[in-house]
This record gives C-alpha cells, structure tokens and sequence, in this order.
C-alpha cells in the first residue's frame, strides 16, 4: 500500500465534499468517491471542523 501526501487545499475541499453530502451518503461512499480511505477522512474531518 503506497502512502498519499496530500496538501491542505485537498483535503478542505474534501471535508467541504462530505459536509456538502453527509445527509446523503455515507462516509465510505464519500471516501471512495474521493479515493481515499474513510478513516483518513474522518481525521481531516475532525481537524478541519473543530
């Protein structure tokens, strides 16, 4: 498994993504969607919105 860098811009339009569509899918399918694992997004999601 290769490990990503990703830079700050990405990773707040994904968290903006699963803001935008939490109401209707779910993380994995968010995640998937952005292709990335749905723990990684969660740890994004918690440092962007606290």
């Amino acid at each position: 498994m290769t490990k990503h860098s990703y830079d700050n811009e990405f990773k707040e339009q994904a968290v903006q993504y699963y803001l935008d569509n939490k109401d209707h899918m779910t993380m994995n399918e968010i995640s998937k969607n952005l292709g990335i694992g749905a723990s990684t997004l969660h740890k994004w999601i918690k440092l962007f919105t606290e």
